[in-house]
């Protein structure tokens, strides 16, 4: 019987014409905050992840294995394997120099993943000399073009310098400036002629979509492979990306806790409409207790609907957000095509659940708290009211 009046209590809550208003407003507020929450986190995550992702492509791979063996046959989490030798540089440009970290690879080294990642400008002319390829931002400060020899000191360790002339193959843009400020390729073969052979080898590793990295750090070290993953070989990179994200969920979060509690005042509002209703609940019996409990559960089955309305909503714009982005031409704008085109959406499930948590939670309490002036309306305020 209890039960059966407190489901005709909470429908007469939320259907009643005097908070109807005042809750489909409130709902319409909840689905878009929590909405844009949604939509900031995954972006976040998702342009933070295509940010690593450049950075293991481009400069150490996921892992870097030190030895002079492709891999890609013997592991079958790994995607690519490259053989990669890297020298410290000093290019001379035409009124100044810039110190540079060349990466010697085979010609297999710039496959379609890489290639997706890059914008390489390469000459038709040839050249006798060894060939370079070189960022656009390197070029620029040294005033540099395709076509152009560049005196360039390599630097093996401090008793092997080589100074040599060197043809600017190609020019390329990442479209990060922290990888294109200090990084150029080269031939490993013409390195190698220039070193005599003696050069230590490592293997670039990229492993396969979906792989753990460390679980793939792991079973090379099983093998007794000394290998170390780019997040150790680039910590500043991978820390800032990691206090970033945390922090921006740590405000969504925050966001999240603040709409909470304005829900509690919902709450109030609807108590304040329903004075005169409380009043005759009272009279026929109910109990502060269970007015409250019905009150509760109908603010919260309101809230946590509302809530999840925008987390479906959040995920769906967070699903075409790039193709809507591209309908608005940012690519024609290479900054902002690098930077809000260049990635794949992740979905980050857990920051999801813990924003969503962390709002249903505060109101919850906020929302109990608040449903405690049930108790100060008396029965008597009904004949004041009339």
């Amino acid at each position: 019987m209890i039960k059966d009046i407190n489901k005709l209590l909470i429908k007469k809550i939320l259907l009643s014409q005097k908070s109807k208003h005042k809750l489909i407003r409130s709902a319409i507020l909840i689905i878009l905050i929590v909405a844009l929450l949604i939509v900031s986190t995954v972006f976040i995550n998702s342009m933070s992840n295509g940010i690593a992702k450049k950075f293991a492509l481009l400069v150490n791979g996921d892992i870097e294995v030190y030895i002079d063996t492709n891999l890609t046959d013997k592991y079958d989490f790994i995607k690519s394997s490259d053989s990669v030798f890297t020298i410290d540089s000093l290019i001379y440009g035409r009124e100044t120099t810039q110190i540079s970290l060349i990466k010697a690879v085979n010609d297999s080294y710039f496959n379609s993943d890489r290639m997706k990642s890059l914008k390489l400008e390469i000459t038709e002319d040839s050249s006798n000399l060894p060939s370079i390829y070189i960022s656009n931002q390197i070029a620029t400060k040294l005033n540099l073009k395709l076509g152009d020899r560049a005196a360039i000191i390599l630097a093996k360790d401090e008793t092997k310098v080589r100074p040599k002339l060197l043809f600017i193959k190609g020019i390329f843009d990442s479209g990060y400036k922290e990888i294109d400020q200090n990084l150029c390729y080269m031939n490993l073969d013409d390195l190698k002629k220039i070193y005599n052979d003696e050069v230590s080898i490592h293997q670039e590793v990229v492993l396969k979509n979906n792989v753990d990295i460390n679980e793939a750090l792991l079973n090379l070290n099983l093998d007794n492979y000394i290998s170390r993953a780019w997040y150790e070989l680039q910590p500043a990179v991978y820390n800032n990306l990691l206090t970033s994200t945390q922090s921006l969920t740590i405000i969504f979060v925050v966001i999240a806790l603040l709409t909470g509690y304005f829900i509690s005042s919902i709450s109030s509002d609807i108590i304040t409409k329903d004075h005169k209703n409380i009043a005759i609940n009272k009279l026929l019996g109910l109990k502060n207790k269970n007015l409250r409990k019905v009150y509760f559960l109908a603010i919260e089955f309101f809230t946590i609907i509302s809530t999840l309305i925008g987390v479906i909503l959040g995920i769906i714009i967070s699903k075409t957000f790039l193709s809507i982005l591209g309908k608005f031409s940012l690519e024609r704008i290479p900054a902002l095509s690098w930077y809000l085109l260049d990635f794949d959406v992740l979905i980050p499930f857990n920051s999801i659940l813990i924003i969503s948590i962390s709002l249903i939670l505060i109101s919850m309490i906020s929302v109990y708290l608040s449903l405690f002036r049930i108790k100060k309306i008396e029965v008597l305020d009904l004949l004041n009211h009339e």
